[in-house]
């Protein structure tokens, strides 16, 4: 019953937002490039506050003073699943980066022009400048973007090492960066088990509907947001330097490397 009644919420909820996000994109089309920008963060915003009311996913925050209203950041947090989107979106109005092949999924394809995708084809390598320029004119223009720069999901028991392309936006922003651990908390009103991680860890081995399933089953999930002290570009540093800061900064919040 449980799984049933997410589900048709789940359905009402995505095609509210794929008709009243559509019709936000057709009527702020007149508007500065900036402020459409802020106002699909804000849609984007309401959709992720949605998600994690459906699927009841508690969100604890802890350091979120370390936001400024009026700042944008280069975001950067370990990845867990692709509902890392939705706790970071419900907390923090923002832009998020995917990789190309997501605008060829059904429906999620849709979903993801709507909410405004920065995308980039991973299968370029050489790129790394030109999709550094792209994220540092958004930084500019008073955007937040997040990333993922361990470019893959794990299930949170280490964090892989960080990539570095992106962090040259900061460089040629003079953005700061923010970093973001993202832990498990409990599931179903105990502690996380190793074995049940899987409910909320998503391996890109696994299909998306098959684990997305296995979520409409679980009652409750709690997850720990960690906003940790923004990284501010000094002179001389290099995208390598504030990439090393930044995964010291993430990995401190994952108490299994402590």
């Amino acid at each position: 019953m449980l799984r049933l009644s997410r589900f048709l919420t789940f359905s009402i909820h995505l095609i509210f937002y794929l008709l009243f996000g559509g019709l936000v994109n057709l009527l702020i089309i007149p508007f500065t490039k900036p402020l459409r920008r802020k106002i699909i963060s804000k849609l984007t915003q309401s959709w992720a506050i949605g998600m994690c009311w459906i699927f009841n996913i508690e969100i604890k925050v802890e350091g979120k003073n370390n936001i400024k209203s009026k700042e944008s950041y280069l975001i950067v947090a370990n990845h867990l699943s692709y509902f890392d989107i939705c706790l970071i979106g419900a907390v923090i109005p923002t832009q998020f980066v995917g990789k190309k092949e997501v605008i060829r999924w059904p429906i999620f394809g849709w979903l993801s022009l709507i909410g405004g995708v920065i995308f980039i084809d991973r299968s370029k390598l050489t790129q790394g400048a030109s999709r550094a320029k792209i994220v540092a004119d958004s930084l500019l223009k008073g955007n937040s973007v997040v990333v993922f720069p361990e470019s893959t999901t794990s299930n949170g028991d280490k964090l892989l090492p960080f990539k570095p392309s992106f962090y040259l936006a900061v460089i040629e922003s003079k953005k700061p960066v923010l970093p973001l651990t993202i832990t498990f908390g409990s599931i179903n009103g105990k502690q996380f088990k190793n074995e049940e991680k899987k409910f909320y860890a998503w391996f890109q081995s696994e299909t998306f509907f098959g684990h997305g399933f296995r979520m409409l089953t679980v009652r409750k999930i709690v997850m720990n947001l960690i906003i940790h002290k923004p990284i501010y570009p000094e002179e001389g540093m290099d995208a390598r330097t504030i990439m090393k800061l930044s995964q010291e900064s993430v990995q401190s919040g994952l108490p299994s490397l402590n």
